[in-house]
């Protein structure tokens, strides 16, 4: 997760320097979820394993932040391992009219 969200290379930095704060730490690991990084992330991660349910959730959430990400595209895919096609391409179709609009 440290990888994924960029923190790291800049923790490690302030381990080695003999710097590093825990405030500091839990402000930066809270401000992730501030992110479509974090969305993303973690939108993919509930598909992979099989959670399209979960990965509906977190693409809600994050589309109300995001209006505009590609979360609708990955809404979409956890649509259709719902088995849920039509309500998937619609999906699709919204995302696409989305970014027209907004082009």
């Amino acid at each position: 997760m440290l990888v994924q969200t960029g923190l790291m290379k800049r923790i490690s930095r302030q381990v080695i320097a003999g710097q590093f704060q825990l405030p500091e730490f839990a402000a930066a690991i809270r401000s992730r979820k501030t992110t479509i990084r974090y969305y993303r992330m973690l939108a993919r991660e509930a598909l992979l394993r099989g959670r399209p349910s979960l990965c509906l959730r977190v693409c809600a959430a994050g589309l109300v932040r995001f209006p505009h990400s590609d979360l609708s595209e990955t809404r979409a895919l956890a649509l259709a391992a719902q088995g849920k096609p039509v309500l998937a391409l619609r999906a699709m179709d919204d995302a696409r009219d989305r970014l027209m609009r907004n082009a």
